[in-house]
């Protein structure tokens, strides 16, 4: 059960890396696509100037599975506990990098 934690912890990882990845792509094609006279929406600001704590985020989840390895039982509950909040997380941003990329794309498409 052990490995599992760690697993799930590179995983996602992995998947944090994908989305930062996404988007630094995304505003590489703003740069590129977009005029400078036109602005952008507040989301989307908001969402490209606080990408890189994309990063930092599986900081606490790599952490909490090597403590929770060293220190504590690892029993099938606290696994399925962890596993739950951390797909919980990653589907969350999965859903705002999608929108975000998505609704540029259309913005960008239309000029």
């Amino acid at each position: 059960m052990k490995p599992a934690f760690i697993i799930v912890s590179v995983a996602f990882i992995i998947a944090c890396l994908g989305l930062w990845l996404m988007m630094d792509v995304l505003r590489m094609l703003i740069i590129a696509y977009r005029p400078r006279d036109s602005g952008l929406g507040d989301f989307h600001l908001f969402c490209l100037h606080h990408a890189f704590w994309l990063l930092l985020l599986p900081l606490p989840v790599v952490c909490y599975s090597l403590i929770t390895i060293v220190r504590g039982k690892v029993t099938v509950e606290r696994f399925c506990t962890f596993a739950s909040a951390v797909a919980l997380v990653f589907v969350a941003l999965l859903f705002t990098v999608l929108v975000c990329c998505l609704s540029a794309g259309l913005s960008i498409s239309r000029l």
